[in-house]
């Protein structure tokens, strides 16, 4: 993790463990959902996290609940033209993470995201040569 300060607005970033999940995975929520279910096991296997190809350049990994959020994104935000739809089938499919585990990554507590979603718009952005 080579970035100390985050790329956007140069503020200082912290470690923060996380669920895979590039939107919403450093959400205490999150983290605390995916816990329960490592104890349990798995047996409720509550969120779905999968990895996709987004807008056919970009692989990431997201839950099941945020894919839907891009829809609510202003296409603005990743270098789109506003009259980009933000939809779910801008993000192919690949595979289902098994018995997802919580990872570090480092947050941005000025832009409220993760590292590896400011990366992410970074590159949509670079893509549209925004």
């Amino acid at each position: 993790m080579k970035h100390t300060h985050c790329p956007i607005c140069f503020d200082e970033l912290e470690v923060v463990e996380t669920t895979p999940c590039i939107y919403c995975g450093a959400s205490e929520r999150s983290v605390e959902i995916l816990k329960q279910d490592i104890k349990e096991n798995y047996k409720r296997d509550s969120v779905q996290i999968c990895e996709y190809r987004a807008f056919e350049e970009i692989e990431c990994v997201i839950c099941d609940l945020c894919i839907l959020e891009f829809t609510s994104y202003n296409p603005e935000h990743f270098g789109f033209k506003k009259d980009v739809k933000m939809w779910p089938s801008n993000f192919q499919f690949l595979k289902h993470i098994e018995k997802p585990q919580l990872v570090k990554d480092k947050y941005c507590n000025n832009c409220n995201e993760r590292l590896a979603f400011i990366l992410f718009t970074l590159k949509l952005r670079e893509i549209n040569n925004a």
